[in-house]
């Protein structure tokens, strides 16, 4: 999932990281592999570009965790899953009152297996 994302590079939009999906450019290695057809772009970003993903791929083979946590917008997050420890949590309640409401529904995904807490008993 990581290698399918050139969101965290400086100056890739989601709409240009959609040309480059579209363009058969699916992951880094592609674009590495593929940069003679955006002959269009200037030196500078093409640079710019290929330099973040080296950059990018040395993380990646360190397990570098905190390097994409600094890179990737916090909605891009989900992509770190295969790195490192994660969970997911989902919380239901009857209301936002702390005085009045209560939870009602604890979920947690951590990645392998999911717990669902119901009123404070574990549920299967």
């Amino acid at each position: 999932m990581l290698t399918k994302t050139f969101s965290h590079i400086d100056g890739i939009s989601a709409k240009f990281e959609k040309h480059l999906w579209d363009n058969g450019v699916r992951q880094w290695d592609d674009f590495l592999q593929q940069v003679d057809q955006f002959d269009d772009l200037p030196k500078a970003k093409m640079e710019k570009i290929k330099n973040a993903i080296f950059t990018s791929k040395q993380a990646l083979e360190k397990n570098d965790l905190h390097y994409f946590k600094n890179v990737l917008k916090p909605k891009e997050h989900w992509r770190l899953c295969k790195m490192g420890k994660i969970a997911y949590v989902d919380i239901e309640t009857t209301g936002l009152s702390p005085r009045s409401h209560e939870i009602t529904i604890i979920g947690i995904y951590d990645g392998a297996v999911s717990h669902l807490y119901v009123n404070g008993k574990k549920s299967r």
